[in-house]
């Protein structure tokens, strides 16, 4: 769907085409989530980049994994 247009390389990769380019996306930036803020802050810090949309919710799915593993 169109959110998977939601990445730091669509307008590298579609270049002037790239103009006027709308969609839709199913996170909203970090800094208006108090939680997510320090996700992307440390993310931020290790990787030298800003979080793109689906690295939250990967996060988030790790966690997930690994809280049932431990479980188990």
């Amino acid at each position: 769907g169109p959110d998977g247009c939601d990445s730091s390389e669509i307008l590298r990769l579609a270049g002037p085409a790239a103009d006027g380019f709308l969609y839709t996306a199913v996170a909203g930036p970090p800094e208006v989530f108090p939680q997510a803020a320090d996700f992307a802050a440390r993310f931020r810090a290790r990787f030298n980049k800003a979080p793109e949309t689906y690295a939250f919710y990967a996060y988030d799915c790790g966690r997930v994994i690994a809280a049932a593993l431990e479980a188990a």
